[in-house]
């Protein structure tokens, strides 16, 4: 009995053992993996993999668990330049097997499934009828694959900069950010003071609301928060950037904004799962 009580605090208060539900870390882990989360340690370091609770659900909706790389700390400020990650003006030494999407062109032919088991191509397909195809490889993987006798040529897939996603944070044109290019953005601290105008506001308006519990009403160019005009905004708690190692497949900061450290259940700090 007392075993078992001490298993229940331990699982509950200390650690957890937690399986990867998605492609997000491919190919660092793989979906299925048992990782070993130590929920004691709610602030991540630089680059350490969080377990965190998905902070904007479907309304009606449990919120998931998501798994994924913290690139960016309260205080930093952080760019992405040609998929190139920058903290604070420096790059981000990315130490973890990522994978990301290449183009394909192949020679009049077609991969056949032993081609495919051969050079790990799990993620991708055919985009056109003349032999053109796009999968999501490491850097290992695609060097493997050029010397594949078919393939005329191989290359990553980036966006321009001057091209705008509006499914990426913050779902505005004042910001033309994608997936590759993105930034800069300044992740806020505890007690960090913001400055509010109606440019910037997509940026902070889910923290605000959403995450501190604010009204917030924009009317022509003032902004009102709890019915007081405001052109500074305090925060009242932490917040993270994250990624996920499959870098361009990932549903991540890039897509959803700030992490708050509210969100934040644990750190990984060991895998259970065999190495791929």
């Amino acid at each position: 009995m007392l075993a078992l009580l001490l298993f229940i605090i331990i699982r509950w208060q200390i650690a957890d053992i937690v399986k990867v539900n998605s492609n997000d870390m491919a190919a660092t882990y793989q979906k299925g993996d048992a990782l070993l989360v130590n929920k004691w340690r709610r602030q991540p370091r630089h680059y350490e993999v969080v377990w965190f609770t998905y902070p904007l659900p479907d309304s009606g909706q449990k919120a998931p668990l998501f798994l994924q790389r913290c690139v960016a700390l309260p205080g930093d400020s952080f760019v992405i330049a040609d998929k190139v990650l920058l903290v604070n003006k420096a790059p981000l030494n990315d130490t973890a097997e990522l994978r990301q999407n290449y183009f394909i062109k192949l020679d009049a032919c077609y991969p056949d499934s032993n081609s495919l088991l051969q050079f790990g191509l799990t993620e991708g397909g055919s985009i056109s009828e003349e032999f053109d195809f796009s999968y999501a490889l490491t850097k290992k993987q695609a060097d493997s694959l050029k010397r594949y006798p078919y393939v005329v040529k191989l290359e990553p897939k980036l966006e321009k900069k001057t091209l705008p996603d509006e499914t990426v944070f913050p779902y505005s044109l004042n910001q033309k950010w994608n997936l590759d290019n993105f930034g800069p953005l300044y992740i806020p601290r505890k007690g960090d003071t913001l400055r509010l105008d109606t440019l910037n506001l997509p940026l902070y308006e889910t923290l605000i609301t959403r995450y501190e519990g604010n009204r917030l009403l924009v009317k022509k160019d003032s902004i009102f928060i709890n019915e007081q005009a405001a052109k500074w905004y305090v925060c009242r708690q932490n917040y993270y950037f994250v990624m996920g190692d499959n870098r361009d497949n990932a549903y991540d900061s890039r897509s959803f904004g700030f992490l708050p450290e509210a969100f934040i259940k644990g750190v990984v700090t060991l895998s259970l799962s065999r190495k791929h």
